[in-house]
């Protein structure tokens, strides 16, 4: 049974566009999630500066299905090649059929300019409960949950039986916040449970325009894709980089990189925790906002279009069309996933 939706410490529930929100407040950050809503995160906050907020109307969401702030996609990311396919499950050798067409979705599946749909079937899905809700010093935390298993559109549409766990973790100190979110997926019947989930946090620098951006890379595999999108086998390495976006337009996968931990010292090497892995980040002369990938995610879509102006760092379990070609991880019956990434919002400059 989850908790009910009421004021305390550093949480406030609150309308936005007729939906009931909760807003985390910690030091000098907030965070803004519509929970009934597939848990749509639609603002992040830090020292008055809105790096996530929405870029369309709130109904585009619930209506369309069109993504906006920071959606869960889910069961899968990204595009799919075909709408029907079979599964074999790892296990057993059982055979199981997703089929996109099978059941009326509200709102529907979306499709790109080819048709081909995007992004899962779980936008703006009722039903969510906050289980938890949780405050202190430094940091405010919702955890919401939904049964996957006992929603019968979804299992017509993908026949896994599963429970979904989201928790939302903000921190402030230090003159820096994150907003730590992990997606635990439990697979609460006989059969394994594909992993192909992620995330399209839309994130923006509201001081400037968006042609001074500059967008910072680490070292990643790009993954040739086709017109329609999907991959075509080629891969090319990419070093790590950092380039002003001025005019330019991304819509590019990469495979995520393990980096390596060890820093060269006298003698040899030594291994450094504090280097960074697999975070991504956009940035101005006022604010530089990241997006550490877990472990866990293998795959990152970074979509940065003229317009409207957002750069979308989309940290992802599977590569493009995974479900499809079976290139995903599984959770096993009985068992449970987790995977977390991370917003990290603070001065461009610490300590300038």
């Amino acid at each position: 049974m989850g908790q009910p939706l009421t004021n305390r410490g550093g949480a406030v529930v609150h309308p936005v566009a007729g939906w009931a929100a909760v807003t985390l407040t910690t030091g000098e950050a907030s965070f803004t999630l519509v929970p009934e809503l597939s848990v749509l995160g639609v603002s992040l906050v830090w020292r008055g500066h809105a790096v996530v907020a929405p870029h369309r109307p709130l109904g585009d969401y619930v209506t369309g299905g069109h993504t906006l702030g920071v959606p869960l996609l889910h069961p899968w990311a990204n595009r799919l090649g075909a709408d029907r396919m079979e599964i074999i499950d790892p296990v057993d050798g059982r055979t199981s059929v997703v089929d996109v067409r099978a059941a009326a979705l509200v709102p529907p599946v979306g499709r790109d300019a080819a048709g081909l749909a995007l992004h899962g079937t779980m936008a703006a899905r009722r039903g969510w409960t906050v289980q938890s809700v949780d405050t202190g010093h430094g940091y405010a935390s919702a955890t919401s949950t939904y049964d996957v298993a006992a929603d019968q559109s979804q299992m017509v549409c993908f026949p896994f039986p599963h429970r979904l766990a989201v928790t939302h973790h903000l921190s402030a100190e230090g003159g820096h916040a994150e907003l730590r979110t992990t997606v635990t997926v439990t697979a609460s019947g006989d059969v394994s449970v594909p992993l192909c989930l992620g995330w399209h946090p839309y994130l923006r620098l509201p001081d400037s325009e968006r042609g001074a951006w500059q967008l910072e890379t680490p070292e990643l595999d790009h993954l040739e894709l086709g017109p329609d999108m999907l991959p075509t086998g080629g891969v090319k390495r990419q070093h790590a980089r950092t380039v002003q976006l001025g005019d330019r337009e991304f819509d590019d996968c990469y495979r995520l990189i393990e980096a390596d931990r060890h820093r060269p010292v006298a003698g040899g090497r030594v291994w450094d925790p504090a280097v960074p892995e697999r975070t991504l980040s956009v940035s101005d002369d006022h604010l530089r906002v990241t997006m550490e990938a877990g472990p866990g995610f293998t795959h990152v879509q970074i979509y940065a279009p003229r317009d409207p102006a957002v750069v979308a760092l989309e940290p992802m379990a599977a590569g493009i069309d995974a479900l499809r070609t079976g290139d995903h991880g599984w959770v096993h019956p009985g068992e449970s996933a987790s995977l977390w990434f991370a917003l990290g919002v603070g001065p461009a400059h610490p300590g300038a």
